[in-house]
């Protein structure tokens, strides 16, 4: 079976513009990634692993091609920034852990503060034009009950956009993002975790082992456990994590912004309704 899928591979880079050869070359290795396909699986008998089929589409876009100029424009230029996304996420994150893992093992909290102070901190403020006082907080922190700390910066990219495929993979420019958290955070607090994932629900294996050293400290607290559920735990984690990707993704790709209207037309329109047998004007 190996050799037919190569041999399948093949025939679908037959005669294909080298262009097209290098985007189809991209989203194979892409889409080899860890949970890169898992939103697929989503199931409507769980809320939390639901897609509409808006958020399908997109998904299928984003997986195997077909974005159009005005969708990879809407994720890679939105209006308001990246931080509605990365808000959506930081939430995401933080309630996909808390539901998966036992009940009682961690407390979960935003924007832990830092739990050391590195000596070059007023100088890392300078560069990244902050108050040294106002320095930027991670996004998640979890305390266990076995005494053990985790804090959680999480980071969304688009693997397919232009910046990104300066890189030599996508798993690459997934990790150059893993560095510069942990080069930014990792003085901060003394057990960092980046999680990175890319708009379709892929992300790096650091990513994901970062997922599994929480679930294993919850394992700890929650014992006695079998060897296996601090690993399925993680993967429940992870797939959901995935979907409320997939659906923040659709959201931004295909929202059609308001378009305000002077009072005067809405006057107007209201002047022009039809007028309903009864004499009444249409509602």
């Amino acid at each position: 079976m190996p050799a037919h899928y190569a041999r399948v591979m093949e025939r679908l880079t037959e005669n294909l513009p080298p262009a097209d050869a290098r985007d189809l070359a991209w989203r194979q290795q892409r889409n080899r990634l860890r949970s890169a396909l898992w939103a697929f699986n989503a199931v409507p008998w769980v809320q939390e692993l639901t897609l509409d089929r808006l958020e399908w589409d997109v998904l299928w876009r984003i997986t195997f091609g077909g974005m159009s100029a005005e969708m990879r424009h809407r994720l890679d230029h939105p209006q308001d920034g990246f931080a509605w996304r990365g808000r959506r996420m930081e939430y995401a994150v933080a309630e996909a852990i808390r539901d998966c893992i036992p009940s009682g093992t961690a407390a979960i909290s935003p924007q832990p503060a830092p739990e050391r102070i590195p000596p070059d901190h007023e100088e890392r403020c300078r560069r990244e034009k902050s108050t040294p006082d106002g320095w930027k907080r991670a996004d998640i922190g979890l305390a266990f009950i076995t005494g053990a700390t985790f804090t959680v910066d999480v980071r969304t990219t688009n693997t397919h956009c232009t910046s990104a495929r300066k890189a030599a993979t996508a798993d690459a420019h997934l990790r150059s993002e893993e560095k510069a958290k942990s080069a930014k955070y990792a003085d901060y607090y003394r057990n960092f975790l980046p999680f990175v994932i890319d708009l379709g629900g892929a992300v790096s294996d650091i990513s994901y082992d970062a997922l599994k050293k929480i679930t294993k400290e919850a394992a700890k607290a929650a014992g006695p456990r079998l060897h296996w559920e601090k690993f399925d735990w993680a993967a429940q984690v992870q797939r959901r994590i995935a979907v409320a990707m997939v659906r923040t993704t659709a959201w931004l790709a295909t929202r059609a912004p308001a378009r305000a209207r002077p009072s005067d037309d809405l006057a107007a329109d209201s002047a022009n309704a039809p007028v309903a047998a009864g004499g009444r004007s249409g509602g």
